[in-house]
Parts: C-alpha cells; structure tokens; sequence
C-alpha cells in the first residue's frame, strides 16, 4: 500500500514496514488476531507462519532465558510458547492478587498430607495422628466431608495417594483403603493379608502408584518389608500380585507371572537388604532403594501382571553412599528418593549428597555443594511433567527442574536430566525474608532451617518459611516477584496452634497448578488459597451465570407451580360438574318422555310389588303386549305433536305473507298519490294519504 504525497515522494503502509517491526507488532497480538491477520497477504502469512522468527522475538523478548529451560506449553511451535509464557507471566506478577485463609482444625488436628486438584477444585487431607480424612473445596475450605480412617496399631509405614492409602504393621501385616471413588469419599480400612501375600517380617517401606486407581488385576500399591521382599498389590481386591525378592534371597518369584531375572544378591544379612524406599508410576517402572545404598529398578511388572509374554526384569542403577548412612533402616529416614519416568532419572539425596541415577547408564550425576552446605529439602516441578517422556524437540530441549533448598536459606535451582557427572545451579535464590528472619532470630539455631516448604514450576518458585510468609520468585532469572503471604492473623493462629499466639505455624506444605496462577499454603490446620490474574471477573462471570441458571429454576418452579395448581382447578371443577349432573339426574331435570315414563312405569310396578306383598323387581309385571301398547300410544302422541306443530307454522307463514302482500298494497298507493300530486291534480279531500304524505 503505497499514498503518493504531493512532492512526488512515496510514503510506505503497513504491507511495506520492515520485517523487524512487523514482528514486534505481531508479537503483542493474540492468536486469534494473528490467525486472521495472515489473511491480508503472502507475506504477513510467511511471517507469522515462520518458526524461527518467533524464536528471535522470544529471545528478545526474554533474554535471559537460558537455552535450555522448562516450557509452558508443550509445543515446537516458539510463538505458541510466548503467548503462553506472556500471559502466565503477566498472571503471577502482574495479576490481582486473591488469597483465602481457612480452618481445617474442627475436623483435623494437623493434616499429615494433602493432595489438591486444581482441575476440580478438591482437595483432599489426611491426619495420620487422629485418623481423620477430610476433602473439601479448595479454594474456600466448604462442602467438608469428613471421614475416619485410623492407622493400625503398630503401624511402621504408611503412603498415601490420590485414591489409595496402605498400611504396612511390624507384624508384616498390611491394610489398605480406597479413598475416593467417582468423587464419593469411601474411606474403610480392610485386611490385605492373604495367605501367598503376608510378609515375613517388619514392613520398612510403602508406595502408592502415581496417578488415577488402576483397574483390576494391576499393582496400585507397592510394600517392602526388613528382608528386601517387594509386594504388589492389588487396589481393588486387596490381592497379592507378585512377590520380588531383592535382600537374602537368590532369586524374584512374581505370582501368577513367569520368574523374574535372576539378581545375585551373595550372602548378605537380611537386615543389611531392608527396603527402605519405593516409588512407581502405575505403568511400567517400580523404583527400589535398600539399606545396603543399592538403588534396584524393576520392569514390566505391570505387564506380567497382566500375562503377557514379557517378564520382569531387575536391575542395579546405581550404589548411593553418603556419610552417616548403616545398614541399619532407621540411618535412612532422611534419604529421599524422586523418580523422574520421563527422563528415566531416579534422584536419591539426603543433607550431605545429592546424586541422579539414569535408568540406563553406567555414570550418575552429583551436585556439588560447598564445604559446611547441607541440603533442607528438595521438590520436583508441580505437575505431570516427570510422568511424560521427554521430547527434545520441543521447546526449551524438555529439561525437569528441581528446587534445592540448603539449610542456609539459599534454593539452587537445577536440571535433573543434564547429562553431565556434576550438576550447575541454572539459578541461585536467596530470599528476601531470609534477612527478617536473622534479625528476628538473633543467632539462628543451626539445626532449625529458616524456609521450611517449598515448589516450583517452568516460571516460578515459590519459598515458605518458618514464621508463615511466603515468597515468589522467577525460576530463570532467580528474581524476586512478589509477596504471595504474610502467614495467618493473630486469631487464627491462636486458634490452631496449641502453644497460643505465640507458637511458631510454619509453612509445611506448597501446592501450584502449572496450568494457572494458583496454588495452596498449608500451615497446620490452616489452609491459604492463594490465586492471581482476573480471577474476580471470572467469579464474577461464574456469578452471573449461577445467578441466571438460580432464576431460570425458580421461573421453572413458578410455571410448575401455576400449571399444577391450574390442574387442580380444573380437576375440581369436573368434580363439580359430575355432582351437579348425578343430583340433576336424581331430581329428574333434564330428562326426556320416555326416560320420565320409563321411571313412572317402574315406580307404579314397585308400588303395586309393595301393595302385593312380593319382592319382585321394578316393573316385573308389566306384559310384552302391554309395552307394545304404551309404544304405540307414545309413536300416536309423538305424531300427534308433529302435526299441530306443522299445522302452527303453516299458520304463521300464511300470515306473514298476508302482511306482505297489505304492506305491498299500501306502498302502491301512495306511489299512484305522489304522482298525481307531481302532475298537478287535486287530491280528494279528507283522504287518509293525503294525511301521511302531507305527514
């Protein structure tokens, strides 16, 4: 598009701007602008379309980003990935902020778990010191629906899931529970004590299948006891699927399966194989971790659950050694094990080592910590991301992220799927309130970590700390994005926490959604709902539509109403109507001659029955030939009336054609009166049409 001006010289529109600026002003643009902004021409079309301008415009857009980072959106497409970062972005640092702070303390002392589903807007706790199981709005901690579920006596390991919890005794007794069916809260402990499927021994270990409750006939559980022996179970039935033996035994016998791959194990103490840590994604891989530091993984269980060709196969991946640790199981109630199915990473750490094991590799991968550091606690990205398959070609190379929290204060942030012996911090954190916290403190206890929670996503990290705040940071760059809390009131933390206002509620739980600006804070019994973005004008929205549905029912119970009581109307005016119809008919209105002789005849024959002294029927002596007669004197009167009444109408025709034929008569002569007055002749006197013509 080209205006010359009136110097001759050309001034270019917008088909003739450079391509630069063009793809500035695509980017601030939604997708639906951009899908009907390519339409114009060939060009905008090539631009738009053109995967590797959008990578330029995001890497100006955000030049900090490293070349390998978690992406929003799983895609190849880099100009999908901008509009999605722009707008979560623009949520968690820019949004209006909402946060909601409720009680969970009439029904739970102190929840032991919690899972949220931010999809549903449930979730769900688990008090293990009471026994008490609760679900509820997540957002606004109503429609409660309390549940117990106590643990076993003697119980020594418990895991807990989405829809499953299990329970392993010293006794190597086990007891499970289905949570939550078809959002029903189910909860009732029952024996899994079958007779092939009882341990021999102390239960060390427990795991819950990631994910949804798989069908019958697949392992939704998984238990190991002090010996090294695994169980599967069965969520549904409660039965034992298979039985792998990774400690003293010299071989892993599945049930009802073909026999597992042989695993030398020599001749080890029992004590020396205790299962310490387990972990499954509910599909292919089950994860083993044993006193001894050997890290086990088993395959195609679950497929040999479900008898086809393929069997297990058992294998080491890795030997995890760090100092402090013994054969003994309760050395490794710090060890924690991540599981990584989408890189096929398993991540083992404790205080003093943090080390990843690939699935299928001979060398593992540390992180170097300073001398004097330690770790305080460790957590993966929210969501599915470690259950998908990683996919280099999309955006961002597919990487997982993993927050590190130091007992200094400092979060490392780093990538579990780097292939490299010793890991780099992709960024380093030190929070804000870290400062607060010193000064408040005075010397800080050594032994007490001053951030006590914390999660992250693909774009943020979010720290909680000991005295109930919350911060927000930017998972790329590290920097500070905003205050998410500043922990409960004084109110409510004297009413949750025994020790009064005083006591210490930390922060010990954090849940994001990686698909909105959302999360959870659990402090004790106080739960904190936190959301940013246009979340008023969606509930605003939501209002508006709950509003018109709730008038829409109730004009749908008026007209319900009105049409019943319109029904009742006309039932009781039918009513009446049969009434009045039986005492007409009793008191003989509306009847014709012959019903009325009918009823006469039939009263003189029971009267003359009553004079006879007989109890014969209505009628009864009335003859045939004597009917007969009574009809034929009933046709004769019948005939009779039709006669005089065509004889009264014959009359009245006769006499309205008689006055036709006067009035026909009159009018003829007046007319013979009128035109002799016209022509001039006198008319006779006293005549009586001279009167009414004059008239």
């Amino acid at each position: 598009m080209e205006n010359k001006q009136s110097d001759g010289q050309k001034q270019t529109g917008l088909a003739g701007l450079p391509t630069e600026l063009l793809i500035q002003v695509f980017s601030h643009l939604d997708p639906q602008t951009l899908e009907e902004i390519g339409l114009v021409c060939h060009r905008w079309h090539n631009l738009i379309k053109d995967n590797t301008v959008w990578y330029r415009v995001f890497v100006a857009r955000h030049p900090r980003t490293a070349p390998v980072f978690s992406a929003a959106v799983r895609t190849k497409s880099w100009r999908m990935e901008l509009i999605r970062r722009d707008e979560l972005l623009a949520a968690w640092n820019n949004g209006r902020s909402t946060l909601r702070t409720y009680s969970l303390a009439r029904d739970l002392r102190r929840p032991s778990r919690i899972l949220a589903d931010f999809r549903r807007g449930r979730m769900l706790a688990y008090d293990a010191t009471m026994g008490g199981l609760l679900t509820c709005d997540i957002s606004s901690g109503r429609g409660i629906s309390h549940a117990l579920c106590s643990i076993p006596a003697g119980c020594t390991t418990y895991s807990v899931g989405r829809h499953f919890m299990i329970f392993g005794r010293w006794d190597g007794s086990v007891y499970g529970s289905i949570l939550e069916r078809k959002n029903i809260l189910c909860a009732g402990l029952r024996s899994m004590q079958t007779a092939p499927g009882r341990h021999n021994s102390l239960i060390t270990a427990s795991a819950v299948c990631r994910g949804d409750l798989p069908k019958q006939g697949l392992p939704g559980a998984f238990t190991g006891d002090i010996q090294g022996s695994i169980h599967a179970w069965d969520a549904r039935t409660g039965e034992c699927l298979a039985q792998i033996a990774l400690g003293g035994l010299a071989h892993a016998q599945p049930a009802r399966v073909a026999p597992a791959a042989v695993l030398p194990s020599g001749d080890v103490p029992p004590s020396q194989n205790a299962v310490v840590r387990l972990d499954s994604d509910g599909r292919r891989y089950l994860v083993a971790l044993l006193s001894s530091g050997n890290v086990y993984l088993i395959e195609n269980l679950f497929c040999a659950c479900e008898r086809t060709e393929r069997t297990p196969r058992i294998s080491k991946i890795g030997l995890f050694k760090s100092p402090g640790l013994s054969a003994e199981p309760s050395s490794w109630v710090g060890v924690q094990i991540c599981a990584d199915y989408g890189g096929q990473n398993v991540v083992v750490y404790n205080q003093d080592r943090f080390e990843v094991f690939p699935f299928h590799g001979e060398s593992s991968s540390v992180l170097a910590l300073a001398p004097g550091q330690q770790i305080s606690l460790a957590a993966l990205e929210c969501g599915d991301h470690a259950m998908v398959a990683r996919e280099r070609s999309i955006v961002g190379g597919d990487p997982l992220l993993m927050a590190v929290v130091l007992r200094s204060g400092l979060v490392l942030i780093v990538n579990v799927r780097a292939a490299s012996f010793v890991l780099q911090p992709l960024a380093r954190i030190e929070p804000q309130l870290l400062r607060r916290w010193s000064d408040a403190q005075g010397a800080p206890d050594p032994a007490a970590a001053p951030i006590t929670a914390v999660a992250l996503t693909g774009l943020v990290v979010v720290v909680g700390f000991r005295d109930g705040a919350a911060e927000m940071y930017d998972t790329v760059s590290g920097e500070f994005c905003r205050q998410v809390s500043d922990g409960p009131s004084r109110r409510m933390r004297t009413g949750a926490s025994a020790g009064g206002a005083g006591a210490e509620l930390p922060v010990s739980t954090i849940l994001l959604d990686d698909q909105s600006a959302a999360g959870l804070l659990e402090l004790g019994p106080v739960i904190q709902f936190f959301e940013f973005g246009d979340c008023y004008s969606r509930q605003h929205y939501s209002g508006h539509r709950i509003r018109k549905k709730s008038r829409q029912r109730e004009k749908k119970a008026v007209d319900d109403e009105i049409k019943s009581r319109v029904r009742d109307y006309e039932y009781q005016e039918a009513q009446l109507e049969r009434e009045y119809d039986m005492v007409a008919q009793y008191n003989g209105e509306d009847t014709t001659g012959a019903e009325q002789l009918q009823m006469a005849l039939a009263l003189s024959a029971s009267l003359q029955s009553s004079e006879q002294g007989e109890n014969t029927s209505p009628g009864g002596d009335v003859t045939p030939d004597e009917m007969r007669q009574i009809e034929r004197i009933e046709r004769t009167e019948e005939r009779q009336r039709r006669e005089e009444a065509q004889v009264a109408q014959i009359a009245q025709q006769q006499e309205e054609a008689q006055a036709c034929q006067r009035q026909e008569e009159e009018d003829l002569r007046l007319a013979i009166r009128l035109s002799l007055l016209d022509t001039g002749a006198p008319p006779a006197q006293g005549s009586s049409d001279d009167n009414r013509i004059n008239n």
